[in-house]
């Protein structure tokens, strides 16, 4: 039987992409199934093999709940009516699959009353061919048939397959497969969806037909706080908080606004409320308002701040209770805290760090004082303590310092060992000091090039050895990447690449000239950096590093020679051309007005990208080392909200960093550039 769409005018395809990711998406599913009286709901999924090239975890998703299903009589206008405002179950939420997949297959068992017998009814969908502007055309294979049900035995599935591709995922990023989708993570995130309906047992929910026990995630029973709010026009609402304790993958608390959904309530709006507590078990705090229903729009697609000053205030109200709630579970030990950030060995008293360096170093020191009271009984070890446990942290060897120096209890190790697990602290904590050493070395190198020592080091003896250790000033991809480079020949190659193509008179007419009065300068003479560094399916990159003289401002001629510089390597024989790619990159203190006016830049382009061919693989890079300089710092500062770092005397960090460097005959002081 052939069947079409009818549509009341809303454009499918804006359907498909519509919520907020695909965990949402297959909640919409869920909901549905809530929505039809299910007592039970499975999610199947077929993972791919461990040995099967696939860029998604899974080949299958399956959803399937004892709802009342959609009979024979009932198929056009709850499946194939588009966009309908249904509101009891299988409405609009079902092409939220679409979210997911391309490809969805509806199969269905339920009583028709209508015939007055039970039907069991399925249909493939194509997104793709659900899109196209006149779906009305667009036939569908639909199969029913009576079945013989001797006790109620109705049912819902609906099956996804074909998982959108990587273009499709780069222009819809809503549509790129959720982590809280696959087996393991996908346990917790039902939880933390449905738990009124798993811990009260409403409702069974089963993954890869294992049951989703409260007894996995709960612990202690959930624990209610109502508080009256004031809203700006004088009126009032109460507001009630469900506080459910529950062992987490990681340690948080998380505040989810409730909102009325066609008779289900679902979270509309996620906050993670960062705050410092001994344990290493996770709250999901649930909040419900009658006010929050007229606002589900805005719960759903942005954030409460700036949008709405009673919504602002009264999230502000709620981790206030929040707070007080998890402070009265632990007395004790914001007592200590409070003692501890006022003992004068405490290691943050006048430096800023991360809440997270804080709250670790608080919970270790607590550990430490249930066992040997150096706070209580003002035990003067605590001032070799606290700074060794600071240093452990910056290091990464927490673990080790609490099993060998600090004789900490069994028990107190495990705690710990959890509490370190759950939250990723130790990795957060020496991301922190990371990026902070990175901020440091380049306030170091903007003295190097820009400041009093840059106009007395020679880069071939000093500067050169320096960026070698830093290869990350070029991409993030050479973090830890040490210098590497074992082919004589081609490093010979290479070299007669650069003199015959660099090695000439500068001149004013060319424009590439800075002038220095100092001799010793301008006798510097350009850097080479040969690094092969191994890529995927066996390529290989060579990354040419020219690092130009003091006296170089890189112009059209420089521009021109490494375009004949790059020809070369694409036509000469001693250069391979078999999975290797060659990345050269020029980088100067200065770039001519007419030098940057020959970049020709194409959409996509990275703005250091100068030219670039395919076959064979090159790039051409141009920099200059402000730019450098400026884009890391601004990249540093959204990762980690630009950390407080202390003022360092950079030549100190020169002599700490490379103390195989002469640099006694630097007779100038050097301080950190405030800016």
């Amino acid at each position: 039987m052939k069947k079409t769409f009818s549509t009341n005018g809303r454009l499918l395809s804006q359907v498909f992409s519509s919520y907020n990711d695909t965990f949402d998406a297959l909640c919409e599913l869920i909901n549905n199934s809530i929505q039809a009286k299910s007592k039970e709901i499975k999610i199947e999924v077929d993972l791919v093999d461990d040995d099967a090239p696939s860029p998604d975890p899974f080949t299958e998703y399956r959803i399937i709940d004892d709802g009342d299903g959609v009979s024979q009589s009932e198929f056009d206008k709850k499946i194939l009516e588009i966009a309908t405002d249904a509101k009891d179950g299988k409405g609009i939420g079902r092409f939220s699959a679409f979210q997911i997949g391309s490809t969805v297959i509806i199969n269905t068992t339920a009583y028709d009353n209508f015939t007055r017998k039970y039907t069991n009814s399925s249909v493939t969908l194509d997104a793709k061919l659900l899109t196209k502007e006149d779906i009305s055309k667009y036939n569908i294979d639909f199969i029913s048939t009576e079945v013989e049900i001797k006790s109620k035995k109705t049912f819902y599935k609906i099956i996804i397959k074909d998982f959108w591709d990587e273009a499709e995922k780069e222009k819809y990023p809503k549509k790129k497969l959720s982590s809280k989708l696959i087996p393991g993570n996908l346990e917790e995130a039902i939880f933390l969806k449905y738990s009124s309906y798993i811990v009260t047992e409403k409702i069974a929910f089963f993954t890869n037909n294992k049951k989703i026990a409260k007894e996995d995630f709960l612990l202690g029973e959930p624990e209610n706080k109502n508080f009256i709010f004031t809203f700006s026009d004088d009126s009032t609402e109460q507001v009630s908080l469900e506080f459910v304790n529950y062992k987490g993958k990681k340690k948080k608390i998380i505040l989810s606004y409730m909102v009325e959904n066609n008779g289900i309530k679902t979270s509309a709006y996620e906050d993670d409320m960062n705050l410092d507590y001994p344990e290493d078990n996770s709250w999901v705090v649930y909040i419900d308002c009658d006010y929050f229903n007229s606002k589900a729009d805005i719960f759903r697609n942005l954030s409460l701040d700036g949008l709405d000053e009673d919504l602002a205030n009264l999230k502000k109200q709620v981790k206030n209770t929040v707070r007080e709630f998890i402070k009265n579970k632990h007395k004790d030990y914001y007592l200590f805290v409070e003692k501890l950030e006022n003992d004068k060995y405490y290691p943050y008293q006048s430096s800023s760090q991360p809440s997270t360096t804080i709250y670790t170093f608080n919970h270790l020191a607590y550990f430490i004082e249930e066992d040997y009271s150096l706070l209580r009984n003002n035990v003067d070890t605590r001032k070799i303590i606290y700074p060794l446990l600071d240093k452990a942290m910056s290091n990464g060897d927490i673990l080790g310092i609490l099993e060998s120096i600090i004789s900490l209890d069994d028990e107190k190790i495990k705690l710990f060992k959890e509490l370190l697990g759950k939250s990723d602290l130790s990795e957060v904590i020496k991301f922190t000091s990371e990026v902070a050493n990175k901020q440091r070395f380049l306030d170091f190198l903007h003295e190097i090039i820009y400041g009093n020592i840059g106009k007395y080091l020679k880069e071939r003896k000093q500067l050169h050895k320096i960026v070698e250790k830093h290869l990350w000033l070029f991409g993030e991809e050479y973090s830890d990447t040490p210098v590497f480079f074992s082919d004589k020949s081609l490093k010979n190659s290479l070299d007669e690449l650069h003199k015959k193509y660099f090695e000439y008179k500068l001149s004013k007419d060319d424009d590439n000239l800075i002038e220095i009065k100092q001799k010793e300068i301008a006798d510097i003479a350009d850097l080479i950096i040969y690094n092969d560094k191994r890529l995927p399916n066996d390529k290989h990159e060579i990354m040419i590093v020219e690092l130009k003289s003091p006296k170089v401002k890189i112009s059209q001629k420089e521009l021109n020679q490494v375009i004949r510089y790059k020809h070369d390597i694409e036509t000469l024989a001693k250069f391979s051309k078999s999975n290797t790619k060659y990345k050269i990159i020029l980088v100067s203190s200065d770039i001519s007005s007419l030098g940057k006016s020959a970049f020709n830049k194409n959409d996509g382009w990275p703005p250091t990208l100068f030219i670039r061919s395919d076959n064979p693989d090159i790039e051409i890079h141009v920099m200059v080392w402000s730019d450098i300089i400026s884009d890391i710092r601004q990249h540093l500062k959204y990762l980690s909200n630009y950390l407080e770092t202390k003022d360092v005397d950079v030549k100190q960090e020169f002599k700490n960093q490379y103390p195989e460097l002469d640099i006694s005959n630097l007779k100038i002081p050097i301080k950190k550039d405030n800016k």
